[in-house]
């Protein structure tokens, strides 16, 4: 909580003109942001979906296959 105070500090002494660019490139890092949190349920999904497609292979009938 320490940083968002002493960024909201520096913001106040900020000129009108940069505060536009700040602006942006706030707008940029929460896109990124949220663009990874996409890439990370996407991703789990994957894995999911990948590992319960060969969960029937693992059983006892099946354990002769294990190490090929």
């Amino acid at each position: 909580m320490h940083d968002r105070e002493l960024i909201k500090n520096e913001i106040d002494i900020l000129p009108d003109y940069i505060l536009e660019k700040l602006q942006e490139f706030i707008l940029f890092q929460k896109f990124n942001h949220r663009q990874n949190l996409i890439k990370e349920v996407n991703t789990d999904d994957l894995i999911g979906a990948s590992m319960s497609s060969v969960d029937f292979w693992d059983n006892p009938d099946d354990e002769v296959w294990d190490n090929v």
